[in-house]
């Protein structure tokens, strides 16, 4: 961390972490990318550095400069917390959707469209 970073006070560093400008909008306040898959290039490769919304993406890789630079770390990684359960207070289809997911450790990679895959998903999950 720079000495001028070490100097800021907490409430400062968190609010500017990690939030510079956009290069081609100029919006100081970071996007949120909504794409589940990224440009490939000619030879296969992905230029951005993002292949899949799962692997990565610039939301992620955003929250883990500024969780780093808060921290005083070198690198910061950002996980799925383990123990997270459907709020009985979602409506029904929210639900079974949170359902999923915990059931499958984070991310549902299924067909919504399978209740058979489902059934025996949440049925192995008890």
């Amino acid at each position: 961390m720079s000495a001028t970073l070490r100097r800021l006070r907490f409430e400062t560093l968190a609010v500017h972490a990690a939030a510079d400008p956009d290069p081609t909008t100029g919006a100081v306040a970071p996007a949120i990318h909504l794409s589940t898959t990224f440009e490939r290039a000619p030879d296969g490769s992905f230029p951005s550095g993002y292949a899949y919304i799962r692997d990565g993406n610039p939301n992620r890789s955003a929250l883990e400069r500024a969780l780093a630079l808060i921290e005083g770390g070198a690198s910061a990684v950002q996980l799925r917390a383990p123990d997270l359960e459907p709020d009985p207070a979602l409506p029904a289809d929210t639900r079974l959707w949170a359902a999923l997911q915990h059931a499958s450790g984070g991310v549902w990679g299924g067909c919504v469209y399978d209740p058979d895959a489902i059934i025996a998903k949440l049925a192995g999950a008890k």
